[in-house]
């Protein structure tokens, strides 16, 4: 058994120092407490852990408060499970609060490719609005030769010609 509990199902408004007083009951020693933040908002996230001094003091943490009542809240108390380790950096880290900062971690999960995935995606759309554009041109083209041609067949109509072709009145009156 470790000594990092996983402390869940807090209300938003327990604090850091709420949780450690909690802890500390029964003579128990805490070695740190955080409760995980929305990057964000600042706003807690409903979850933290607290390390404890022994494997034994956290085994009698985990049997005194998990089921507990905390700002109206049943408390999830367990031991705390390593991160899983997925592709991408997740390093740096360092105190949460009050102490030195860690170095930067790498970019971490698809960070970097986003930006490839967001070039990609914005020349496939213009190559498709310009296929779009081009195929419009090749029907406003072939619209205005049908146009002209029509224009030519009534103009020539209009001017005396007895072509069928260019008086359509001769489908309604033959003798026309």
């Amino acid at each position: 058994m470790g000594t990092k509990l996983y402390v869940g199902n807090l209300s938003f408004g327990t604090s850091e120092d709420m949780l450690r007083t909690l802890f500390e009951g029964e003579g128990r020693q805490v070695k740190e407490v955080s409760i995980v933040t929305d990057r964000a908002t600042g706003q807690s996230r409903g979850f933290g852990f607290v390390e404890m001094n022994s494997a034994e003091e956290a085994q009698a943490a985990i049997a005194s408060l998990d089921g507990r009542d905390l700002d109206g809240r049943t408390l999830k108390v367990s031991e705390a499970r390593p991160r899983p380790s997925e592709g991408g950096g997740h390093g740096g880290g360092g105190a949460r609060r009050g102490g030195p900062r860690g170095g930067g971690g790498g970019r971490g999960g698809f960070g970097g490719d986003l930006v490839v995935v967001a070039v990609v995606v914005v020349a496939v759309v213009a190559v498709e609005v310009l296929a779009v554009v081009a195929a419009a041109a090749v029907v406003a083209g072939v619209a205005a030769l049908v146009v002209a041609v029509v224009v030519a067949v009534i103009a020539t109509g209009i001017e005396g010609s007895s072509s069928k072709i260019a008086n359509p009145f001769w489908m309604v009156d033959p003798s026309y």
